[in-house]
């Protein structure tokens, strides 16, 4: 609940109580709103929830702590076309993400890799989709950094509805109906540094450019090339008898 009370308070071009007249649009600046990292890239986004439920759960007579796993870390590094996604929640719980030539192999702990075929990354931060001069709302300083501000309808909604909302927290950040979304994206760089779906926040940090190609581990590799096979041979034309 803070946290959207917060974030709708950085918004500039807020929407305005109904009596008072609302304010001319603002227009986005020039050139893309959201880039792309370079080709090499690695960045880490921190999701930190205030569910509500899990801390009523904790604050009941006799009730055990409560880890929220919706709490997380996301380790990303792309180089060219592969891009390995590494989560850890804050139970420790580990998922891994390979990307690579149209394929997406998922790696749960002692598990052995499961792979499907994988649309290419159109842009880095899918999260991210709805960004665009519709939902740009105005430029801002935030911690000491020039933003740019987006939000969806159902953020100024929420800021023009008495600082009341009942924010639903999603493990899963996105543009789903019904969430509040607001975004900061660097001005100079255009590249994102905060995002808050409801009370969920996530915050971008980039790092250093990776050296060199990355390479999959070969059982990711091997169940890779299994379902390249498997899609040959069904595709494989039936041989007359």
């Amino acid at each position: 609940m803070k946290s959207i009370l917060f974030l709708c308070s950085l918004i500039v071009a807020p929407v305005l109580l109904a009596q008072t007249p609302a304010p001319a649009p603002v227009a986005p600046p020039s050139g893309p709103l959201l880039k792309n990292t370079a080709e090499f890239a690695s960045w880490t986004v921190t999701t930190t929830s205030g569910s509500q439920d899990k801390k009523d759960e904790a604050q009941k007579p006799g009730g055990k702590p409560v880890v929220n796993t919706d709490n997380k870390k996301v380790t990303v590094v792309k180089t060219g076309k592969i891009r390995y996604e590494l989560s850890v929640d804050a139970a420790g719980n580990r998922l891994q993400k390979w990307y690579l030539n149209g394929y997406l192999a998922i790696i749960a702990p002692n598990s052995d890799p499961v792979v499907s075929s994988a649309s290419p990354f159109k842009i880095d931060f899918p999260e991210l989709g709805w960004v665009s001069a519709k939902t740009f709302q105005s430029v801002s300083l935030v911690n000491g950094r020039k933003c740019l501000i987006f939000a969806n309808k159902e953020a100024l909604q929420n800021q023009s509805s008495a600082g009341s909302p009942s924010p639903t927290p999603k493990p899963e950040i996105g543009g789903e109906a019904n969430d509040a979304l607001v975004a900061y994206i660097d001005e100079a760089s255009r590249l994102p540094v905060t995002l808050y779906v409801n009370d969920v926040v996530s915050t971008y940090q980039f790092g250093q450019t990776p050296s060199a190609l990355l390479t999959p581990p070969d059982n990711v590799k091997a169940a890779v090339l299994g379902l390249q096979k498997q899609i040959q041979q069904a595709s494989a034309p039936v041989a007359a008898p």
